[in-house]
């Protein structure tokens, strides 16, 4: 495969991660409760609500696409790939879940609402994500058939996808996942925008959501969820990747950051909100400041555990090797 693809699709990773950090941190309910927030304030945070409902959908699409790396491949190579899954998928699942449970038994915050959630959590996207590995043998078989049947299968998923929905199994995560699938590097350089263009159509999706409710007309929030992800892709191709250092070393901690943040990060908002609830100021600081505050300790706990008890960290990350393209 293209290092140039795999390292776009790094720096894409890393930018997915981010929001869906930031999306957890939503705290209008956490500090205003039944209450309303100034309008500048829940303007902002719904923006950003609508800006990183890219997150899951391109992480879907990576996976996919890294299952068959664009390429046809064989029955024997997609069951060996689907037995590498399940040991990078579901251990992780299991352990995470596992942790994920126990701190909301044995928090004494949990009673008074900060830690609440069940097993699954955001975790949700590893449980479809081993979900939808069963069909791949399908859609290798799709894969070596005429490009129509991949085109309808496609058109039935996009017809049938709920925006931002995580029930079981995901219509999001299904249409995304087999788009992946049917991707090869040729497409992903072909869908490059001029950079005018790519511009000029970038800072429009940005100020839309600021100014339009965009989840109220499911047409509307499929546009611009799929807008979002091309132009997240042509970001990608755009930036010289290899320049910007911080990516190389932020990556490799990316699945871990990703199972670990939810409840450090509904910990601190919560108990902030629940000596400072109501001050709209501090609650938009919050809502930018704790995601950088949980993603860097999150990335020196992963730093010193791959340093200091290396299987430990091996077994919460699935025993993926430090390579952005371990991702799913």
């Amino acid at each position: 495969m293209d290092k140039t693809i795999s390292s776009k699709m790094m720096f894409c990773n890393v930018v997915c991660t981010i929001f869906v950090v930031l999306r957890h941190s939503l705290n209008i309910k956490a500090f205003f409760g039944s209450g309303q927030p100034t309008f500048w304030n829940q303007c902002i945070q719904n923006a950003f609500m609508n800006i990183t409902s890219i997150a899951v959908p391109f992480f879907f699409l990576m996976s996919g696409f890294f299952f068959f790396k664009g390429e046809v491949i064989s029955e024997q190579k997609v069951n060996e790939n689907i037995i590498k899954r399940a040991k990078s998928l579901l251990i992780p699942f299991v352990v995470w879940g596992i942790i994920n449970t126990l701190i909301l038994q044995l928090s004494d915050s949990n009673r008074y609402g900060i830690l609440d959630g069940f097993f699954f959590t955001h975790m949700w996207y590893v449980r479809d994500l081993m979900f939808f590995m069963l069909f791949t043998p399908i859609i290798a078989w799709l894969r070596h058939k005429t490009v129509l049947l991949q085109y309808v299968l496609l058109t039935i998923l996009l017809i049938l996808w709920e925006p931002v929905n995580n029930v079981f199994p995901s219509s999001e995560g299904a249409l995304f996942f087999v788009l992946g699938c049917i991707l090869n590097s040729r497409l992903l350089e072909v869908i490059k925008i001029p950079i005018p263009l790519f511009i000029i159509l970038t800072l429009l999706w940005l100020w839309i959501p600021f100014y339009w409710e965009i989840g109220t007309t499911i047409i509307w929030q499929k546009i611009y969820i799929f807008a979002g992800v091309c132009l997240l892709w042509n970001t990608a191709l755009n930036t010289n990747v290899s320049k910007i250092s911080l990516i190389a070393k932020f990556s490799p901690f990316c699945f871990f950051i990703y199972c670990g943040h939810l409840y450090l990060l509904k910990a601190i908002k919560v108990s902030i909100a629940k000596y400072f609830g109501g001050n709209d100021i501090l609650s938009i600081i919050c809502f930018f400041l704790i995601p950088i505050i949980v993603m860097i300790v999150l990335f020196c706990i992963g730093n010193f555990m791959k340093k200091h008890t290396p299987k430990v960290y091996a077994v919460l990350i699935g025993y993926r090797k430090n390579d952005y393209m371990k991702r799913l």
